[in-house]
């Protein structure tokens, strides 16, 4: 017969608290992750407390969360099924392509699928839980169709799309407004999002939303976008962005290298000048603002006086708005097939700022270009990559006429075979024919040279003054341009995700270390400072510096011979090459924006086309 005593449940008791102690201390054998569900807690105290109680029909019965995140998992069966009280689901980070819905529990209400690759969501639809939230964030999802709509989703409340490659706003709203109890929506990172309508025209088309992209929807906003979902027939699939290159600083001198090349000879004639080179995409509408070498902007001009349209603009077809609606989203995605057909996707191509001459303190390139953009796919990997701008050198060679290297080597070549020939001949002769072949042989040479012996050598006047047939007048007056070449001195990326990761973030300027010594304070005060008072600032800073410089005392010899530290210090290190960037994506703050922006360029684009000019 069994009998327990006082000291007997004491030791069970001391037993159950050394075993839940060692399953939660971190150190300890038995200790394991329990975040991969909430009731992993409970039932390891069962199992320590009553593990008879743990059958394979309760632990169905128990679990209601699950958490499989980044476990290489390719597909689910319908194993999944036998979680029947199963109510939250998460299968990110892993190796999902599709998801078929008639292997999820009935009850469940959480869904997430983010970072998985998941381009078409139809599977999902077959059989669809009365899910609350949906979570398909930073997946290949390029068009939802009518799969997100009231009929598969009649309870959801909140619904994670960010980071896919949705590109068509208005059809995708379409969708979204049949959801009845949607809250909670998540678009950032998708090519629509850099629309300049994104924000405003999907919260005045949602209205039941409390909040987009983890930004909650003040009564402030609802009155300033109202209106704008009946514009529709205005707004475009586009981005509008504008970029600003103020100033370059730090370029290196290349007058030693310049000695260097000429290696004491007066040709060639060197010519350098220096611009920006950074990529974006070809079949963009462009319009360039400000420039250093842009002399008018008569555009602005021809503009100014002009208004647009007011109102809405009516169909000379008595049409329903959702009937036009339809019709021109079909005959954009028609005319987009049929040209990336014929042309191929948009491609990423260089484009550059105007070109200027060396400047020791800095180039002032103020640059200022707007664009509107169309392939927004194109464009948010161009900003997941970043923008990759460099300074570029171009260097170009001037000769006198007649001077190349080419023709010198030519002219001495010819020379020397007819050198040798009459030397020859004159071997042959006494001593008076010689003399006068030499004379005639030196008066050859000078005929082919175009000098005679009284006349002076060439000199860059009197190389601009002779000219030649076929030559174009040019700085170096009549010299003939021999050779250009262009060479990256100095290159650094400017980093853009944060435009996609957030809406409110809509302009980035960053003053970027592009080469040369390391960054100097003075140099990140740029990104607070208008370009023309840095160039007076950076003047006034060498000026001070120059007066700072302690000159050494002790005599001619220490004057001739001392350097001070700050001296040794600059000769030593190099400035830093520095490119000042700004770029900005244009978002609208209400609808009156809007308009006014649509209708200024509208005038813009028929000005153009009929002027041919500005449109790449």
């Amino acid at each position: 017969m069994y009998s327990s005593t006082t000291i007997d449940y004491g030791s069970e008791k001391d037993h159950i608290e050394t075993l839940s102690e060692l399953v939660k201390n971190k150190k300890s054998p038995w200790f394991s992750d329990v975040s991969w569900s909430e009731e992993l807690p409970l039932l390891r105290q069962i199992a320590i407390t009553d593990p008879d109680k743990l059958t394979p029909g309760y632990l169905k019965k128990t679990f209601k969360t699950l958490r499989l995140i980044d476990k290489n998992v390719t597909k689910i069966d319908e194993n999944v099924l036998e979680l029947k009280n199963l109510e939250e689901l998460s299968l990110s980070a892993n190796y999902l392509t599709s998801i078929d819905s008639e292997f999820l529990p009935s009850k469940l209400k959480v869904l997430e699928l983010n970072a998985n690759s998941i381009a078409d969501i139809e599977s999902l639809v077959k059989k669809p839980p009365p899910l609350q939230h949906l979570g398909l964030a930073r997946n290949l999802i390029e068009n939802l169709s009518s799969h997100i709509s009231v009929k598969y989703w009649p309870n959801l409340m909140s619904l994670d799309l960010s980071e896919n490659n949705l590109r068509d706003l208005m059809t995708l709203i379409e969708n979204l407004r049949s959801l009845p109890k949607l809250r909670n929506l998540l678009l950032c990172g998708n090519p629509v999002s850099l629309m300049p309508s994104y924000r405003g025209y999907t919260i005045d088309s949602l209205g039941g939303l409390t909040s987009l992209d983890d930004v909650i929807i003040t009564a402030d906003e609802k009155h300033d976008f109202k209106g704008m979902n009946k514009r529709a027939e205005l707004l475009k699939n586009e981005a509008r962005i504008t970029l600003k290159i103020p100033l370059v600083r730090g370029i290196p001198s290349s007058a030693d290298a310049d000695e260097a090349e000429k290696n004491g000879q007066e040709y060639p004639v060197i010519e350098r000048k220096y611009f920006v080179r950074f990529p974006f995409i070809s079949n963009v509408e462009k319009k360039l603002i400000k420039s250093a070498d842009l002399v008018s902007e008569p555009h602005e001009k021809d503009t100014a006086g002009k208004k647009g349209p007011k109102g809405k603009v009516k169909s000379p077809v008595q049409k329903s708005h959702e009937e036009l609606e339809i019709e021109r989203l079909e005959r954009e995605r028609l005319a987009e097939k049929e040209r990336i057909r014929i042309n191929g996707p948009p491609l990423i191509v260089p484009f550059s700022t105007c070109m200027l001459e060396y400047d020791a303190d800095q180039l002032s390139f103020e640059h200022e270009e707007q664009y509107r953009v169309a392939a927004l796919l194109q464009l948010k990997q161009l900003f997941k990559s970043g923008i990759k701008f460099e300074v570029v050198e171009e260097k170009t060679l001037y000769y006198p006429h007649g001077q190349t290297p080419e023709e010198l080597a030519a002219e001495r070549a010819s020379s020397g075979k007819r050198s040798q020939q009459r030397s020859r001949k004159a071997s042959r002769t006494e001593q008076g024919p010689i003399d006068f072949m030499k004379e005639r042989r030196k008066s050859s040479i000078l005929a082919d040279r175009g000098t005679t012996p009284n006349k002076a050598a060439h000199t860059p006047k009197a190389a601009a003054k002779k000219g030649s047939p076929g030559q174009t007048g040019n700085l170096f007056g009549d010299l003939v341009k021999y050779s250009t070449t262009q060479k990256t001195i100095g290159s650094a990326v400017f980093e853009l995700r944060a435009l996609l990761t957030s809406t409110d973030q809509c302009r980035l300027k960053a003053a970027l270390h592009a080469g040369g010594g390391p960054m100097r304070p003075e140099d990140m005060e740029l990104l607070e400072t208008p370009p023309a008072t840095a160039a007076s600032d950076l003047k006034k800073d060498k000026k001070d510096k120059k007066k700072a410089v302690v000159k050494p005392t002790g005599g001619k010899d220490k004057k001739k011979g001392g350097v001070t530290g700050a001296e040794e210090e600059g000769e030593l290190l190099a400035p830093p090459i520095v490119i000042l960037v700004e770029l900005e994506v244009r978002r609208w703050t209400k609808t009156k924006h809007f308009v006014k922006e649509h209708d200024y360029w509208t005038s813009f684009t028929q000005h153009t086309s009929s002027s041919s000019t500005a449109v790449v």
